[in-house]
């Protein structure tokens, strides 16, 4: 059975020049595929999905600095290891705590009162 695809190798050829990909290309990609086209065929999450399956084509994804509610972004580990300063611990000896629930490692760290940023 034969799979109907709308990337043809024009397309394909267009994504790889572009490579690596991010938003804005994608972007750039669907509406100039879209020209002249009575309905829109591409689409910006196309590209972006059509990437992901395509030898030679990266997708460069938009690195996320701040959480959803604007908080900035620091890793249970970083937390683990602020724990370990601030007790006084040798590095990796709460190791295991980084597989804990971050709300969980979060609550730990707000009741240190002298918390030190890992």
């Amino acid at each position: 059975m034969e799979t109907k695809t709308i990337y043809t190798p024009e397309v394909i050829a267009a994504m790889r020049a572009a490579s690596p990909l991010n938003l804005d290309k994608c972007q750039e990609l669907a509406d100039r595929f879209n020209k002249g086209t009575k309905d829109e065929p591409y689409s910006t999450q196309g590209f972006i999905t059509k990437s992901r399956t395509l030898d030679g084509v990266e997708y460069e994804r938009k690195a996320r600095n701040v959480t959803k509610n604007g908080d900035p972004v620091v890793s249970k580990r970083d937390l683990v290891q602020g724990l370990e300063s601030t007790l006084g611990l040798s590095e990796g000896s709460l190791e295991s705590l980084v597989k804990a629930n971050k709300a969980d490692i979060q609550t730990l760290v707000s009741a240190m009162p002298n918390m030190v940023d890992a």
